[in-house]
């Protein structure tokens, strides 16, 4: 787990200066958090490439990077973990390849010199990487399957710049500071900036389970999707014919995918909640010969947000080596405001804040974590998949009678705990007679089309056109298909980026068994039968947890997200800031929203009528990046 970033100058445009060394050297300050353990360039003609080193696996000199093959001429970056390093180095031996170091780094490059740009194919993990080929005259890059490692690149006239992160690309003086509104519809639509959109008009996000490839002499770039949950959703092929069965094997698969994940030189532990995922993985790590077990969960003073009983239950259980942090007022406000100061893009996920904290308390124990992100996108854990079929039966009620209940709903005083009955039901009759196709947008969004249309100065014209499903197809959609919009946009823009951000930030690096290949081709396979159940979402997961550990009762407790009490909070330590950030005079400096709808959410939501904070920490957010990264690097 580290940081990378490097740039390649086309050669019509590198005269006698080359790619920009000050902005190179400026990248491993400003992502040094990334990889505290060591920091180096390589320099090369129109290339320059820069590598902070989170040193997990060989800790040795030979190890570094960048890694550069002698015979060849090669140059690696490499960000991530290849769990399969070991079966691939073995197939590599066999194929007469010599290696002078422990690393999956090095087994990455020999991947790529005997496979080319099919490597990606051989590879199980999570990774982001880029090479360069002297020979070829060009550099091929890559993103993992689910997308839990970030890349974020600009092409122009001038060739290819690349980084890890987003303002460490803004620092660079030939990209322009320029405000993508399209996409920051999308932002205020979902929270976050999803697929290829970044916040700014000139930089994109390679996309999950792609691959991109930079022609020096044509200046070209082009990318390629290598693999994609849809096309192995295609894949219909079920061995297995029970739900017992199917239990058993997938007992086995995710058994050896966590013995793949704890691959490490340095100390691990695990994230653990009161929740199925982090339960059911420490159960199965518990079967590990010879592995301490090290947990760490958060105490919430907040009691209708805390799990800490149960899982201090489930570690007295297992025996593990328990960590408790509590998460009072002090911390999370020394939390939010780290946050808001490193945050690299805008993404307003609450999940991050919460992960944040327990990540920097799991720092002083250990350097890697096991977290049970995938396991809700790939089994159906979120509510939207059990209100999928009672929305149908919603549907059919007059709209009178929906309209009665939402005004009933809306003169009720705002509930500021955690999911109250009146809030949830708010958000759920929001996508009353919506298209299919479009009601978890309601569901899991912030601000709805109208919404962003009374919030932006220049309005959009476009906008409901653009801000749709991923997949636009006919109101048959199926269950099936919104766990694959889960999967291919809530996965990787909203959980696997906070998990990155999170634990990148406090430079400890976080491991999801849950996104083992093997653990998602299965998951596809699984018929949707056994994952919605009786009411139960992740039903399979549920079956299996109950059998490892039949005395406990976190098989049949209900979801509760990994979150933290911003609605009250808005009202309270956070209110200040609010009014300060979302002030007239603030919006006006930055040109972009009209403070009169923003008044009124506000005023709205410290009076006690209407709960409105996922609105107004979405704004903050955005507010906060904005003025810590345009208005800084255009002065």
């Amino acid at each position: 787990m580290c940081g990378i970033a490097g740039q390649v100058l086309f050669k019509s445009h590198a005269g006698n200066q080359g790619p920009n060394i000050a902005w190179i050297n400026q990248v491993g300050i400003i992502q040094r958090h990334r990889g505290p353990d060591e920091s180096n360039i390589w320099l090369g003609e129109n290339v320059a490439l820069a590598h902070q080193r989170l040193s997990i696996i060989d800790l040795s000199s030979a190890a570094s990077q960048p890694m550069i093959d002698k015979v060849t001429g090669v140059v690696l970056l490499f960000n991530g973990e290849i769990y399969n390093y070991l079966e691939i180095k073995d197939e590599l031996i066999s194929k007469g390849h010599h290696f002078n170091s422990h690393s999956d780094t090095e087994v990455l490059m020999r991947a790529y010199q005997e496979y080319n740009e099919d490597v990606c194919k051989y590879l199980n993990g999570m990774f982001a990487f880029a090479i360069w080929d002297p020979r070829a005259k060009q550099l091929f890059c890559a993103r993992d399957r689910a997308g839990q490692k970030p890349f974020f690149y600009h092409h122009s006239s001038k060739g290819l710049i690349f980084s890890s992160e987003l303002n460490s690309l803004l620092a660079h003086p030939d990209i322009p500071k320029k405000i993508d509104l399209d996409s920051l519809s999308n932002y205020l639509n979902l929270g976050v900036y999803g697929g290829q959109q970044s916040a700014i008009k000139d930089i994109k996000k390679l996309p999950q389970g792609s691959a991109l490839k930079y022609v020096l002499a044509t200046n070209k770039v082009s990318v390629r999707q290598y693999w994609s949950f849809h096309k192995a959703k295609q894949d219909t092929h079920v061995s297995l014919q029970d739900i017992n069965s199917q239990v058993n094997f997938l007992e086995e698969v995710l058994l050896d995918a966590i013995k793949r994940n704890v691959r490490s030189d340095v100390p691990l532990g695990i994230y653990l909640s009161g929740g199925i995922d982090s339960t059911l993985l420490i159960s199965l790590m518990s079967s590990i010969s010879n592995f301490e077990l090290n947990t760490f969960t958060v105490r919430h003073s907040d009691k209708s947000y805390n799990e800490a009983n149960i899982a201090q239950k489930t570690a007295n259980a297992l025996k593990s080596n328990h960590h408790e942090m509590v998460l009072d007022e002090r911390v999370l406000m020394e939390t939010i405001n780290e946050l808001l100061l490193k945050i690299d893009e805008p993404i307003s996920d609450l999940g991050l804040i919460g992960i944040s904290a327990v990540a920097g308390f799991a720092k002083k124990h250990v350097k890697v974590v096991i977290s049970g992100d995938g396991g809700d996108e790939l089994f159906y854990g979120y509510e939207p998949f059990l209100k999928w079929a009672f929305a149908e039966k919603i549907d059919l009620i007059p709209p009178i009678f929906i309209k009665i209940a939402r005004g009933i709903i809306n003169k009720m005083p705002a509930q500021y705990g955690y999911m109250g009955i009146f809030y949830k039901a708010d958000i759920f009759l929001s996508a009353y007679r919506k298209p299919k196709h479009l009601k978890n947008r309601y569901w899991a969004g912030v601000f709805t089309p109208n919404e962003i249309s009374e919030l932006l100065i220049s309005p959009d014209s476009q906008l409901h056109e653009r801000i749709g499903p991923l997949k636009k197809n006919s109101d048959d959609q199926s269950i099936d298909d919104l766990g694959l919009e889960y999967q291919t946009s809530y996965l990787p823009d909203v959980i696997c980026a906070h998990t990155d951000k999170a634990s990148m930030l406090h430079s400890i690096e976080a491991r999801s068994p849950f996104l083992d290949n093997a653990v998602i081709d299965v998951a596809l396979k699984i018929p949707a039968k056994y994952k919605l159940y009786q009411g139960f979402g992740k039903y399979i997961l549920r079956k299996l947890l109950h059998k490892r550990l039949p005395q406990s009762k976190v098989p049949w407790l209900k979801k509760h997200g990994y979150t933290v009490p911003m609605a009250s909070i808005l009202r309270t330590d956070l209110k200040a800031y609010m009014l300060e950030a979302l002030s007239s005079a603030s919006l006006n400096n930055i040109g972009i929203f009209r403070s009169e709808p923003i008044e009124l959410l506000i005023n709205d939501h410290i009076s006690g009528k209407r709960n409105n904070h996922k609105k107004l920490w979405t704004l903050i957010v955005f507010v906060t990046w904005y003025r810590n990264n345009i208005i800084i690097n255009k002065s």
